[in-house]
């Protein structure tokens, strides 16, 4: 009897060591697959900073213009070739509808300085060959969405495009960066270089206009005679088209030196000689 008991003492132990064993086994196991697991995920990346995102993104908020109940957001983006702006606009329509960047301010339109994608059900998506500083600084510009493709001149939605990056949240305690002064934050606005100029049929009042390179220039063109606007291709500035009596302006950043010709665009007038020289000097 006693033996009998001996052995299942003996048994009971082993199967005691068997399963204890087993246990390590899989709690070394399971350890070795997470080391394995966290060993292969690499890092998170670093959160960017006020000056990354300072040259390559603006949010401009659209709120409603003439009491039309529309808002949404246009994201202005660096891109590899100038720059990208995407439009989300509610509520969704199936109206089409015109949108630009334009000089000024909401309470009041400048001229057109970027025709963008007109606003397609909701959405519109631009790809322009531009700078990413021609359109964020210097020179106040917003986004407008307008009533359809035949009101250009009833906006619906509205904003004013930032100089400095909306702020980024970081960290678990909620805070916010904080845009300073300074390189990493607003971007110095360089002088206005303001010309005034008009067009009669066929010509312009002046047929050269020297600026500095790094200059903000506006063009202030009027016709006194006929249909006509002022066209720059190198600068990506054009005016819209007016007739006798009217005006336009138009707004860009002279960023690279040269001899660049400016034109009329209406008809056969460039042809006819109605033509300019624009001289940016370094």
């Amino acid at each position: 009897m006693n033996l009998q008991k001996g052995n299942i003492f003996i048994i009971a132990l082993v199967i005691i060591i068997i399963i204890a064993g087993f246990g390590i086994f899989l709690y070394r196991g399971a350890a070795l697959q997470q080391k394995a697991l966290t060993d292969d995920i690499p890092p998170p990346p670093p959160l960017p900073t006020l000056k990354d995102l300072n040259s390559q993104l603006r949010l401009v908020k659209l709120d409603p213009v003439n009491n039309s109940g529309a808002d949404g957001v246009a994201i202005i983006s660096r891109e590899d070739k100038g720059i990208s702006v995407q439009i989300e606009l509610t509520p969704v329509s199936d109206v089409s509808r015109l949108a630009h960047i334009h000089s000024g301010t909401c309470a009041t339109l400048g001229g057109i300085v970027y025709g963008l994608t007109n606003v397609e059900n909701g959405k519109s998506f631009t790809a322009l060959e531009t700078s990413f500083a021609d359109v964020t600084s210097g020179f106040p510009r917003v986004v407008a969405v307008h009533a359809s493709a035949s009101l250009p001149s009833a906006p619906i939605a509205c904003g004013q495009i930032p100089e400095i990056a909306p702020p980024v949240e970081v960290g678990a305690e909620d805070k916010m960066i904080q845009p300073p002064d300074g390189e990493d934050g607003v971007v110095e606005a360089r002088p206005l270089k303001e010309i005034a100029i008009t067009g009669k049929n066929f010509e312009f009042s002046q047929k050269e206009i020297r600026v500095k390179k790094g200059d903000f220039v506006r063009i202030n063109f009027s016709s006194t005679d006929g249909l006509h606007d002022w066209v720059v291709d190198e600068f990506n500035a054009k005016t819209t088209q007016v007739n006798t009596g009217q005006s336009s302006s138009v707004d860009f950043v002279a960023d690279k030196a040269g001899t660049f010709e400016f034109y009329c665009g209406v008809g056969t007038h460039r042809k006819m000689g109605m033509i300019g020289k624009l001289i940016v000097e370094e």
